[in-house]
């Protein structure tokens, strides 16, 4: 075996040795501290082999590629999340924090992908070398979890492995695939893409621990035969038409979107839009805005509280009022409203039956044209 692939596997043993320590000892390497053991030991690298560049002739079609599986996946994703629901980003969403979590999570992107990419463009004739960078950094994206599980507990053990270790084992595999035929950048483009979300977008797909670890095996192995398929036939992505991909990419930015407004609107699934067409709830939801209506089974009444804002229908039109009693009697509830900028409580009670649902969201402005539509002709 040569020197360097000798080297290379001692690094890649150090850091899994720091990891084993920290899984099943104590835990002491946090996202910080692991960063800077990735970005020193890149250095090293750096310091004892001569930095070679990445495939330029790659970058920009590999990219292309990602973008356009990325933006399928969340249009889909999203649009999914109209039938099972949403869920609150658990993340705190102040700008600051936002910043903060950003910053700390790019950072250990960089350094591991360059880590990675270092080790991949030394080691690339060497399988070993290879095999045990996969699982070093399937470690990194689970050491925390290994640390909290019961391997005395059967099924314990069997989550971790299918809900995290499986999932980061193939996202792994697929990385170190790219890297080693086309460099880092599409790599990290990658990881930005589908990890930094987390930290400031607000709601996501109400998936679930099994649909969402099915989706995070699911899309590194498409992506995987994808660049497969393609390196193995020319060695190098090439796109026929580029014109023609060109315009598929703006039809999938454009024109799928409007398919999604259209559902949202159409009040056929869970969640749908409703425009609001007066200040009776200013200044929390103003005229001109849209909210996100998540529509309530017969049996989630139960659950609504004073303080929610309560969608129900009276008369004949949608109002969005906020709920300040709630009354049961014989097994049926009955809702006392108001808007928050009104005086005084509406003089009406609202049954369960008109009860459409909450209100779950709010996107600011969008409904405007809708709102001038309506009082053009009068509505």
């Amino acid at each position: 075996m040569k020197r360097t692939n000798i080297f290379l596997i001692l690094v890649e043993l150090s850091l899994a040795c720091t990891l084993f320590i920290d899984s099943f000892i104590r835990d002491i390497v946090a996202q910080n501290f692991l960063t800077f053991i990735m970005g020193s030991l890149f250095l090293v690298l750096v310091l004892m082999f001569k930095f070679e560049s990445d495939n330029h002739a790659l970058n920009s079609d590999s990219i292309y590629t990602i973008i356009i599986f990325a933006t399928i996946y969340y249009i889909a994703i999203y649009l999914l999340g109209l039938i099972i629901g949403f869920y609150k980003n658990n993340n705190s969403l102040e700008f600051i924090n936002i910043f903060k979590n950003v910053l700390q999570a790019g950072l250990f992107i960089l350094s591991t992908e360059m880590f990675r990419y270092m080790i991949v463009i030394k080691g690339k004739r060497s399988k070993i070398v290879l095999i045990l960078l996969v699982l070093v950094l399937s470690l990194c994206d689970t050491s925390d979890l290994i640390y909290k599980c019961n391997f005395m507990d059967i099924s314990d053990t069997i989550n971790l492995i299918g809900y995290h270790v499986l999932p980061s084992f193939i996202k792994n595999i697929m990385l170190t695939y790219l890297a080693l035929n086309v460099g880092y950048k599409p790599a990290i483009f990658y990881r930005v893409i589908f990890e930094l979300p987390q930290y400031f977008v607000p709601i996501f797909p109400n998936t679930g621990l099994y649909i969402q670890t099915i989706i995070n095996i699911i899309l590194p192995l498409i992506l995987f035969f994808i660049f497969y398929s393609t390196f193995r036939k020319k060695r190098k992505i090439v796109f026929n038409d580029r014109y023609k991909g060109l315009k598929s990419f703006i039809f999938i930015l454009f024109i799928l979107p409007i398919i999604l407004g259209i559902a949202l609107v159409s009040g056929l699934f869970r969640y749908y839009a409703v425009s609001i067409g007066s200040s009776s709830m200013t200044p929390n939801i103003c005229k001109g805005d849209a909210v996100i209506v998540k529509k309530l089974k017969t049996e989630e009444l139960k659950d609504l509280k004073t303080g929610d804002v309560l969608v129900y229908k009276n008369s004949g039109r949608v109002i969005v009022h906020r709920i300040k009693d709630i009354v049961e009697f014989k097994g049926e509830y009955y809702f006392y409203t108001k808007g928050d900028f009104n005086n005084s409580q509406d003089s009406y009670y609202t049954k369960q039956s008109e009860v459409i649902g909450v209100v779950a969201g709010k996107i600011p402005w969008i409904g405007i044209p809708t709102v001038w539509l309506k009082e053009l002709a009068n509505f």
